[in-house]
């Protein structure tokens, strides 16, 4: 799949993008309606702490701001609170993953795998998206 960089939209618990279109939740073929948008992910830009942390291994990120290179980086844990911006997680591969209350901004997340993951108000702002 690939997306447009710099497409705003947003992940709903269910994994469907907030700004699209999804299909009908009772599973109906062919039945598509308008989504609406979720509830913004409760995050307080000024309270984050810069972190310097690499997303390997077994990680926790709470209430942290992330920049930089990642590419390659394998790892399981959670993100949250936290805002994920200018970073390049190419070719990444993250299992399991629990993302709560993050905005990935300017992220490039080319080529990277994600399993076994759950996501609640989940933000992707001008992010790169290849796989």
């Amino acid at each position: 799949m690939t997306l447009p960089t710099g497409t705003e939209c947003a992940v709903l618990a269910d994994g469907a993008f907030a700004s699209g279109l999804y299909a009908d939740p009772r599973g109906l073929p062919g039945r598509r309606r308008a989504a609406t948008a979720p509830a913004a992910a409760a995050i307080e830009l000024d309270a984050l702490a810069d972190a310097l942390a690499r997303l390997h291994g077994h990680f926790e990120v709470d209430g942290h701001r992330l920049t930089g290179d990642q590419d390659g980086v394998r790892g399981k844990g959670s993100i949250i609170q936290s805002l994920l911006k200018g970073l390049d997680l190419t070719g990444a591969n993250f299992g399991p993953l629990s993302c709560a209350d993050i905005r990935f901004e300017e992220a490039d997340l080319s080529n990277s795998a994600w399993s076994r993951i759950s996501v609640r108000r989940v933000e992707f702002s001008g992010y790169r998206l290849v796989s």
